[in-house]
């Protein structure tokens, strides 16, 4: 079965200093550990560690302080009655505390042997008796043979101020204070990888408070939990009732709601608001009040009456629409427009509070501001609706819904078609075709579009079929019509006077050159395409050159040039959610890392994608693909109905990668487990579609290894490449080291004479390809070769199964029942780079189930040992 999760996370300094505090106390003199931190923030969990961590004879009293509106005079010493001495009753009960109970506990706590652990929770609800005998022992720390373990809540210091004299009163010197901080996100996403749950948005919902976060992850997904509801709504029974209308005011406002406004709604609120029991619930960061969980505010805007729900919402709108208007207070208004069931606001606010955020790249929120306008617009002129549609298809392309993109556009299509609108018809129809781009499907949408404008030249819409068309037209091989199309796409442009336009035509023209053949001049245009866009704040403008620079760098084998775009544009995305860009540059900088045999770096980039909350289907097909070219470099699983499967995808557009590309690939893989018909074929039938000269090369160079025959070139070749079929291996070699291909540069060197080959096996060891370095080590050995260093991977060879440190280390986990959610939290990896180890342990062992695995390491005699 699979290890449960630990008991406490992100708890093992704090866990430190209680374990310290306690084996101190052993030696002389008493301590005090003063556990600080917000309701559900884990100081009883914390305690309940500490307690099971110490089994060495100290005793341990434990006791709390109950939420009474009067406590009970010395209410935890009375729950400990029984473990006290029998002596001490009659002073517990007798109210004589400094002249009878006080001493006689100190008298009793002196006594030799282990100290004893006194247990005090919830300090903050504590009578002023018991204040008074926590100030009593702890100014005598230094007599007495005791570890007082206090915890409170620091909301209610402000209102109680015999807790901060009793807090004051304590020997600082032998006073440990620790305040308990919020789980941060990545141990959030541990406890809902261990639960099965996507991670997503639970951190902004619970704060990482864990009470929280166990009660969301115990209920089913979506569900609120009965426990956390009841929890959350005694904590707001407790407030007055001016302080509970202020708090249902606030609980309609997602995010907070400023100060002023509050008071305006409520006058008073402030001071309403000022007690242990609203500031257990709330933080005020003026000029904002906000809960402290998002989870909270839903719980009491869910158990809101409807029609209270519905007078908040329009009390809110209303004081919002009243004051001078700040950034996001569109988005705001349109959210309580809604929530009020305003739909003539919220059409009227939505569009241009979407355009606020597409102007600070915030997509997701466009996309979800588009779709709320949409849903209120019903009524709405076709004309409108189209409108909205296209931008709503804008925004999902930008966030990477590719379908949702689609079908708003189809949408879109319909609606003009029907009011007859046929200019704006074939714009979206133009526009779909980028979108679905490189798509086969894309070059007839084009075509259509600039055939139904063949009347309308020098138009925006004519410039972006043009457009649309020269890049289908590249996509496809056919690059001449391509540039024809690029080159009056930007004379439409131009006589256009649209700027936007101007700009992508402008790249198309650019790119369309770059695909027939390099060009440092059209390379610098690029760039400087996306230096002007970031200058002037259009991501927008930015991301279609990003891709098409990378794109075509990679093409031509510039792959330090491919290497220093994705880096910038990678980050700028990241930063604008722009996650459909950054999957495209992703994958592209994968591919360059892998050329350069900087395997393991190409590997941490596809796991970026994994960081993405969705990630196309083309993308994920791709990441497979260079995953697998990987583990078939490194000696590991190389399957060739697996790379069949793949070349597939490829021929259906279903991957990032161009199926001449898949193929070289495939080939290479063929190669490496020594299938040398099958490389030479697979290389073969891809010189016929790769185009570019660097794949060109590729496939030439994995048909000349396996041992085919060459045909002719079609072109020039790339000189490294040149150099080799030449015969020049020391040329050759030179020529990809200066490129950074260190593999290719190792391969150069098996056309030469037994030194060189010698140093192609030092330099494929270190690269850690063992599928190369094997079979060539045992060449040379058969050929009386001696003296070799067996490399980097020796540990693979000693290893009785085969198995790498971290196939080893997975295969452990596998043996303890973890599942791959709990194997990428203990190695500190993605679940998809999990799975890709769990598939070459599997695969090394011959199985199919991953329950044989530990039957396997046993027989081997490797009994399964924490993997931690």
């Amino acid at each position: 079965m699979a290890k449960p999760p630990p008991d406490l996370l992100e708890r093992d300094p704090p866990l430190d200093l209680v374990h310290t505090a306690l084996r101190d106390a052993r030696h002389g003199g008493g301590r005090c550990v003063l556990i600080s931190g917000e309701a559900g923030i884990g100081k009883t969990s914390l305690i309940h560690a500490a307690a099971r961590g110490h089994t060495d004879g100290q005793r341990w009293l434990r006791a709390g302080c109950d939420a009474l509106h009067t406590p009970r005079p010395l209410g935890p010493l009375v729950d400990l009655a029984d473990a006290l001495p029998a002596a001490l009753g009659p002073a517990l009960h007798a109210g004589a505390t400094y002249n009878g109970l006080f001493p006689a506990l100190l008298q009793w706590l002196q006594r030799p042997g282990p100290p004893t652990v006194l247990v005090i929770e919830d300090l903050h609800w504590a009578d002023e008796a018991t204040l008074d005998c926590i100030r009593y022992l702890g100014r005598r720390l230094a007599d007495v043979n005791v570890v007082l373990l206090l915890s409170l809540r620091p909301d209610h210091l402000d209102r109680n101020p015999p807790l901060r004299l009793t807090l004051a009163a304590l020997d600082a010197a032998a006073t440990v204070r620790i305040d308990l901080a919020p789980l941060s996100p990545a141990a959030v996403a541990q406890l809902a990888n261990h639960h099965g749950r996507d991670a997503g948005g639970l951190h902004a919902l619970t704060g990482g408070n864990p009470f929280y976060l166990r009660q969301l992850l115990q209920a089913p997904p979506g569900a609120l939990p009965g426990s956390l509801r009841d929890a959350v709504l005694a904590q707001a029974d407790a407030l007055t009732a001016a302080a509970r209308a202020a708090l249902d005011t606030l609980c309609c406002s997602p995010g907070g709601l400023e100060l002023a406004h509050l008071d305006a709604l409520h006058p008073g609120a402030l001071q309403a608001l000022d007690d242990p029991a609203a500031r257990a619930l709330l933080q005020a960061r003026p000029p904002w009040i906000e809960f402290r969980h998002e989870l909270a505010r839903q719980v009491l805007e869910d158990a809101l009456p409807p029609l209270r729900r519905w007078q908040n919402h329009q009390q809110l709108l209303q004081q919002l629409a009243s004051t001078p208007p700040g950034r996001g207070t569109l988005a705001r208004q349109v959210h309580h427009a809604a929530a009020a069931g305003l739909s003539a606001q919220v059409l009227a606010m939505a569009p241009a509070a979407a355009a606020d955020a597409e102007a600070m790249a915030a997509n997701r929120a466009a996309e979800r501001l588009l779709r709320l306008a949409l849903a209120h617009a019903g009524d709405a002129p076709p004309a409108l609706r189209a409108a909205l549609l296209d931008r709503l298809a804008r925004a999902c392309h930008a966030i990477h819904a590719v379908d949702e993109a689609v079908a708003a556009r189809r949408e879109a299509i319909a609606l003009k078609n029907q009011i007859g609108d046929a200019a704006g018809c074939a714009l979206s129809r133009a526009q779909l075709a980028l979108q679905l781009s490189p798509d086969p499907q894309a070059l007839g949408l084009a075509r259509q579009a600039v055939d139904e404008l063949a009347g309308l030249q020098g138009t925006p819409a004519s410039a972006w079929a043009h457009s649309a068309l020269a890049i289908a037209l590249a996509n496809t091989g056919q690059g001449a019509e391509a540039l024809a199309h690029a080159q009056q796409a930007f004379r439409c442009a131009k006589a256009a006077g649209d700027a936007d336009v101007l700009v992508h035509a402008g790249i198309i023209a650019a790119s369309v050159a770059l695909s027939l053949a390099p060009s440092t001049e059209a390379f610098d245009r690029l760039s400087h395409c996306i230096d002007e866009a970031i200058a002037q704040g259009r991501p927008d403008r930015a991301s279609v050159p990003m891709i098409n620079l990378a794109s075509l760098a990679l093409a031509h084998g510039e792959h330090a040039r491919v290497l220093a775009v994705t880096e910038r544009g990678i980050g700028f995305c990241a930063d604008r959610d722009l996650d459909l860009v950054l999957a495209h540059l992703a994958v592209r900088r994968a591919v360059a890392l892998c050329e350069l045999a900087r395997w393991d770096d190409a590997l941490a980039t596809l796991d970026t994608l994994d960081r993405l909350p969705s990630v196309p289907a083309r993308q994920l097909a791709s990441a497979a693909i260079l995953r697998a070219r990987v583990q078939a470099w490194r000696g590991g699983a190389n399957d060739a109905q697996v790379w069949q499967a793949h070349m597939a995808v490829a021929r259906q557009g279903s991957a990032d990668l161009v199926p001449a590309f898949v193929q070289m690939v495939a080939a290479e893989a063929a190669w490496l487990r020594q299938d040398f018909c099958s490389a030479a074929a697979l290389a073969r039938d891809g010189l016929a579609e790769a185009g570019a000269p660097w794949l060109t090369g590729q496939l030439r160079k994995w048909l000349r290894l396996a041992g085919g025959a060459l045909p002719p070139a079609n072109g020039p070749l790339p000189a490294p490449h040149q150099a080799a079929e030449a015969g020049d291996w020391r040329q050759a070699h030179a020529l990809w080291l200066a490129q950074g291909s260190r593999f290719d540069a190792a391969l150069a060197l098996l056309d030469g004479d037994l030194p060189a080959r010698r140093e192609a096996l030092t330099q494929l060891q270190a690269l850690g390809a063992e599928a190369v370095a094997q079979p060539l080590r045992r060449q040379l050995l058969a050929e009386g070769v001696r003296g070799m260093s067996r490399g980097p991977y020796n540990h693979v060879r000693k290893d009785p199964l085969g198995l790498t440190q971290r196939e080893r280390q997975v295969a452990q986990l596998l043996a303890e029942g973890c599942s791959n959610a709990e194997i990428a939290a203990r190695v500190h990896r993605s679940q998809r780079t999990v799975a890709h180890h769990v598939s070459a342990v599997l695969a090394k062992l011959g199985v199919t189930q991953r329950a044989a695995v530990a039957a396997h390491l046993a027989a081997a005699g490797l009994n399964p040992q924490p993997a931690d």
